[in-house]
């Protein structure tokens, strides 16, 4: 009797790949009757902004976001406009101010310069309301100029 061939090894199993986020853009209300019109992204059956977006706060419709998303937080550059007519433009990380920026008082007065966790940190210039201008360190969203401790609506 001629001896059994050997049965071929199976061949290995591909992993699976995981699938890559349903993606799109569109607009949609939430609860609250807050807005969002822009991309987002399915991950495991939640739908998240993320890409570019505008976001209008459902109880004040004058206060937006239009900047970019990443997992559902501002993240990126972007633009937050305040009902009080305060408006930051900049860098955003984890929907906190953080990085470079530029901060517009309902009074008139602008800061531009260095963010960090919503509050004017490192180098910048603040110009009040008459035109007076102080250009320094800032710590905590206090510094040169500012008396009364931080002064950037949260």
């Amino acid at each position: 009797m001629a001896p059994k061939k050997p049965e071929p090894e199976p061949e290995p199993e591909e992993a699976e790949e995981a699938a890559e986020p349903e993606t799109g853009s569109s607009a949609f209300v939430f609860a609250d009757g807050s807005k969002y019109d822009g991309n987002w992204m399915m991950v495991k059956g939640v739908q998240m902004r993320h890409g570019k977006g505008v976001y209008t706060e459902g109880a004040a419709e004058d206060q937006t976001y239009d900047g970019e998303w990443q997992e559902d937080m501002m993240q990126g550059r972007g633009i937050f406009s305040y009902t009080t007519g305060a408006q930051y433009e900049g860098e955003f990380a984890a929907n906190k101010y953080h990085g470079h920026g530029t901060f517009r008082f309902p009074d008139g007065a602008v800061y531009v310069g260095s963010f960090k966790d919503n509050q004017m940190h490192g180098k910048g210039t603040y110009t009040d309301a008459q035109g007076v201008e102080w250009t320094g360190k800032f710590f905590n969203g206090t510094g040169p100029g500012l008396s009364n401790g931080s002064v950037v609506a949260k």
